[in-house]
């Protein structure tokens, strides 16, 4: 990733502010919204697990794929829907979490290796696709007509 996005501050701003009315995302977008939250709790629980000497720019690289993911699906679903799907992730994801550590350390690392595969994929496949409407939708928010 090259493109540096806005730091979380001015995602969380984004996610605060009101928005216009749109139109329901498509599913296709509302399903891959989905997957980009639920990488992007992945990647937010990684510096916690990484160890004390991980550099700054490998804490920086996955805050930005962190960032990348919450854009994403702003940008595939609009503030409203991502706000909702947000939750659903998140919920989903310290569901699935919290089952892993019920089964022990096992599991738990599977858990992790699953998610690190499907969010690799993820990034690998479909960021380049999702990068140009994270650039409009920033451009729109910026403007202020980001839905």
């Amino acid at each position: 990733m090259s493109r540096s996005f806005p730091p979380v501050a001015a995602l969380l701003l984004a996610l605060s502010l009101p928005a216009a009315a749109q139109a329901p995302a498509s599913q296709d977008d509302a399903g891959l919204a989905a997957r980009f939250l639920d990488c992007g709790y992945y990647f937010a629980l990684l510096p916690s697990l990484s160890d004390r000497n991980a550099q700054g720019e490998q804490l920086a690289s996955v805050k930005e794929l962190e960032n990348f993911s919450r854009l994403a699906a702003l940008a595939l679903v609009g503030r409203d829907e991502a706000r909702l799907a947000s939750s659903v992730a998140r919920n989903g994801f310290s569901e699935e979490l919290r089952q892993a550590d019920a089964q022990g350390e096992e599991a738990v690392l599977r858990f992790l290796q699953s998610r690190s595969e499907r969010c690799s994929a993820l990034m690998k496949d479909k960021a380049p696709v999702v990068a140009p409407r994270i650039e409009a939708y920033i451009a729109a928010d910026e403007a202020g007509t980001a839905p």
